[in-house]
């Protein structure tokens, strides 16, 4: 029974990790055709000062840090994540089937 358990646990470990996988992918493909997740990440992360002008010029310098790498950062950690919950559950499986 406790056997059982863990493979329901490693598949839907396997299941999880897919999903996280090929959502992270959408969003970054979503993000590079529209931009409107950078977007709305700079207004929900810097309210106000979002876009303000700095020496005549509207862009990123008003806060400093460019919301396109918020967003980076997250959809790699969150894709990494998921291949090491891909793999990890693959490893356990594979070393199962070889001492049966």
């Amino acid at each position: 029974m406790t056997q059982n358990n863990h493979m329901k646990q490693k598949k839907l470990q396997k299941a999880f990790a897919k999903i996280l996988i090929v959502t992270t992918l959408l969003l970054w493909i979503f993000e590079r055709m529209t931009s409107v997740l950078s977007d709305a990440l700079g207004k929900w992360l810097y309210g106000e000062k979002y876009m303000q002008p700095v020496d005549g010029y509207v862009g990123d310098r008003s806060y400093g840090f460019n919301t396109d790498m918020h967003l980076s950062l997250l959809l790699i950690v969150l894709f990494i994540l998921g291949m090491v919950l891909y793999i990890s559950s693959k490893k356990d499986t594979v070393s199962e089937k070889q001492t049966n």
